[in-house]
């Protein structure tokens, strides 16, 4: 009989960390949505918190949904990508998926404190946990 040696699954930690960069990939691109949904409240905020004259809200409002959906494309699409990569085994994903979320968490930081931000930092705490733990580092180096 042949000796026939399966590959061992994933542990639960690299499970879980596959899970949270998708879930965190989705918020992204949920929380833009809601934005653009509600492009009206988000100028009246802007007008209302004196970041810009009336007059050039349409314009400022428009310009930071742009850039707010490209940079939501990228980081979604990159945990994405990545968790994928992660999950067949590619030890070097971890590694992008750290220097990807230090920049999401630095970006983060300079929009300043919100909700959404506050539960963004927390899913890229315990992905980054995950990721790294012994567990997904020893499955990762079969």
């Amino acid at each position: 009989m042949a000796d026939s040696t399966e590959p061992t699954p994933p542990p639960r930690a690299l499970r879980a960390a596959v899970g949270v960069w998708l879930a965190l990939a989705v918020f992204g691109l949920l929380i833009t949505a809601i934005l653009w949904f509600t492009k009206d409240a988000v100028r009246r905020q802007l007008i209302s918190g004196n970041y810009v004259a009336v007059d050039r809200a349409d314009d400022l409002t428009h310009s930071l949904l742009i850039q707010n959906t490209i940079a939501s494309v990228f980081f979604g699409a990159s945990y994405a990508g990545l968790a994928v990569l992660l999950w067949k085994g590619r030890s070097w994903a971890r590694v992008l998926l750290t220097v990807v979320a230090g920049l999401h968490f630095f970006v983060m930081l300079i929009n300043g404190v919100s909700v959404p931000n506050f539960l963004v930092a927390a899913l890229i705490i315990l992905g980054v946990a995950l990721t790294w733990r012994g567990s997904t580092r020893r499955w990762l180096a079969q």
